[in-house]
């Protein structure tokens, strides 16, 4: 009796499936145009830009030491709309193979079953990688070229994967990675647990969001930590992926295989991008291709020509391509704003001039000498922004140089900067804020009709007997025409500074072509010199580890710590610690292996190599505080640590 009815039922809402998918269809795409009408006319965001961003990682939370697993939840939720693009031709391909092996019946587990296995297969395989990489944190580090070769590898099979997609160059199919017979035929074999081995293997493909969570891991050093925090971010990834793979069951076979086509078209795209950045990431581009310049810079050699200066400004989407002169110290400052830094350019690094730094709101100091000519590729440390360093042989080419803007075809703009040899114009035909937008031709103005300093130098408290420091400062002229521009200024363009003794208040004046401006400086007397006794860390550890004792030997003498810069933690009486940098400069390890730190930073690696003693290393360090701090930056957050000059270590 129930039995007719069911299939009379089952009938009538058979007949009416195409009705069902088209009317689910039509509320799926009134939902988007909704979204994006909101998004236009509330947010008055443009809705394309706004999902091609979701795609390309603009609008991810950063993941620093102290991200939360509701971040790292969050985070998974917007790399889903990233993850589509790579894995969602492989979701659906998953329910049409069980719905052709079912007959094309329209059953709950048909429908759904596929697809929940294999996000669960992807969940698995996260948290085991999770796991491992976590474990290996605690041993390894990459940097230099290893970052990309990773990504280049990757993006090799993905291309491979796509072109098999799409059926086409089928000798390509020979180079997939076979697996035994006996685990092929279980991962084939139509059943309802293929998509869990499946879901296990793609868990495995190379991807963007999928890497910084495995950064994330890896800077854990704990397999359980790692697991957790892999296994949170998949769960993220799952809802809007497991709607996907059943999206299917609302499309006809045929639109299904566009689909897979198209997913197979952008997982080649993405292929080529990936290569393209871990090439980046090397330092390597073919043509410098894909490069996003900003504002073009070219350096300012001071008059001694011991060293040269020039000031850019960080970019949301683009790094500025600068020009200096060959073997000549540089001092590049790059000022960030906080809405211009994002997690792609959080981070800049050019493997050939040895450069890699984070980057944090306000002034960042890059400091690198260049020994060759020729152009340097440098990039974020995902590698998708990238852009260039010219370097060329001395400073008359430097006046010549020629910085080709990627968005202006064929037209190069030429760097008008007479002023690299630190000689102030005050003729009536050029002004000097036409030689301070390098890489423009200018037009002629007169001199300005006032100026003003418009940032302030990056020092403004001296001591007894130091040298005058203007790096940072920004001098803006405004001229005739209401138009204003910045200036650039030497040492020789101040008067009023004397170091000679102690001054709570000196006023320094600025002069450009007869024009002044004024800022005060404070000179301090000679430091007192102190003995504090506490634990040798660096600055990674001191953030790892909540008790200092328990940092080890092992963990102080890896690359990654070492390269963080080594100081003293102090536990104050209250029970919070305190931590001071000690002075010299920090090991960057240039040839992959010998520390290469200067001053009191070998010191305390000697130490550290030399001690008995596998945690609990506790120091006494005679010295004194300079007034001077160093920065230490990590997923994007900066900590500022004052500096002591070490005239006394030893192990306590």
């Amino acid at each position: 009796m129930i039995q007719p009815i069911l299939r009379k039922i089952h009938r009538y809402y058979s007949e009416r499936l195409i009705n069902k998918k088209m009317l689910i269809l039509i509320i799926v795409l009134t939902g988007i145009i909704a979204v994006s009408a909101g998004l236009k006319f509330i947010f008055h965001v443009d809705g394309s830009t706004f999902f091609s961003d979701l795609f390309l990682l603009k609008y991810l939370p950063r993941l620093d030491n102290n991200a939360s697993y509701g971040l790292l939840f969050i985070f998974g939720v917007l790399t889903s709309f990233h993850c589509i693009g790579m894995c969602g031709g492989i979701a659906i391909s998953q329910t049409i193979r069980r719905r052709q092996a079912e007959g094309e019946k329209n059953k709950a587990h048909t429908l759904i079953l596929p697809s929940l296995f294999y996000n669960l297969g992807r969940v698995i395989s996260y948290t085991l990688v999770g796991a491992i990489v976590g474990g290996l944190g605690q041993i390894i580090s990459f940097s230099g070229v290893w970052k990309g070769i990773v990504p280049i590898i990757g993006g090799i099979f993905m291309l491979i994967m796509a072109i098999n997609l799409m059926g086409i160059f089928p000798f390509l199919r020979r180079l997939n990675i076979r697996v035994p017979s006996f685990f092929a035929k279980k991962l084939f074999r139509e059943n309802q647990y293929s998509p869990l081995l499946i879901g296990i293997l793609t868990g495995l493909m190379p991807c963007g969001p999928l890497q910084m969570v495995q950064l994330y891991a890896l800077s854990t050093r704990s397999v359980i930590h790692g697991a957790t925090s892999m296994f949170v971010f998949s769960l993220g990834t799952v809802p809007l992926l497991f709607t996907f793979g059943i999206l299917n069951t609302f499309l006809n076979r045929k639109f299904t295989k566009v689909i897979i086509k198209f997913s197979a078209v952008l997982v080649l795209f993405l292929g080529i991008v990936m290569i393209g950045r871990g090439l980046a990431l090397s330092g390597l581009s073919f043509g410098m291709m894909n490069m996003t310049n900003g504002e073009n810079a070219v350096a300012a050699v001071d008059p001694d020509g011991k060293s040269q200066t020039l000031r850019t400004e960080l970019k949301p989407d683009s790094f500025p391509a600068i020009a200096v002169v060959k073997g000549i110290p540089v001092k590049w400052t790059m000022s960030v704003e906080q809405e211009n830094l994002n997690d792609c350019n959080k981070a800049l690094q050019a493997p050939k001039l040895k450069i890699e730094t984070s980057l944090h709101v306000g002034d960042n100091l890059i400091e690198f000498t260049p020994a060759e000519t020729g152009d340097f590729i440098y990039t974020c440390w995902m590698g998708m922004i990238k852009s260039k360093i010219t370097v060329v042989e001395n400073i008359d080419e430097l006046k010549k140089v020629r910085i080709q803007d990627p968005g202006s075809g064929d037209h190069d703009r030429t760097a008008n900067h007479e002023n690299t040899q630190g000689n102030a114009q005050t003729d009536q035909e050029s002004s000097p804020a036409a030689q301070s937008l390098p890489g423009a031709i200018q037009e002629s103005k007169t001199v300005p009709e006032k100026i003003a300093i418009t940032k302030p130098a990056d020092k403004l408290t001296y001591k007894v007997g130091d040298q005058l420091v203007i790096t940072g400062i920004e001098v803006t002229g405004t001229y005739r025409d209401g138009t204003k521009a910045v200036i650039p200024v030497t040492a020789a363009n101040v008067t009023g500074f004397d170091s000679s003794a102690a001054r709570d208040r000196q006023t320094l004046t600025i002069t450009v072509a007869g024009k002044t401006a004024a800022y005060t400086i404070s000179i301090k007397g000679a430091p007192i010199e102190q003995t504090l006794t506490g634990y040798i860390q660096d600055a990674h550890c001191f953030f790892a580890f909540a008790n200092p004792a328990e940092d080890t030997k092992g963990c102080l003498s890896m690359r990654s710590c070492a390269k963080s810069g080594y100081g003293i933690t102090i536990l104050q009486n209250d029970g919070s610690k305190k931590f001071c940098f000690f002075d010299g400069e920090f090991a960057v390890f240039a040839d992959g292996k010998t520390f290469d730190g200067t001053g009191s930073q070998l010191t305390a690696w000697n130490l550290i190599r030399n001690t008995k003693k596998q945690n609990n290393i506790t120091i006494t360090v005679t010295g004194t505080f300079t007034g001077t701090e160093k920065i230490y930056a990590d997923n994007g957050r900066s900590y500022t640590f004052p500096v002591l000059r070490v005239s006394s270590l030893v192990e306590h």
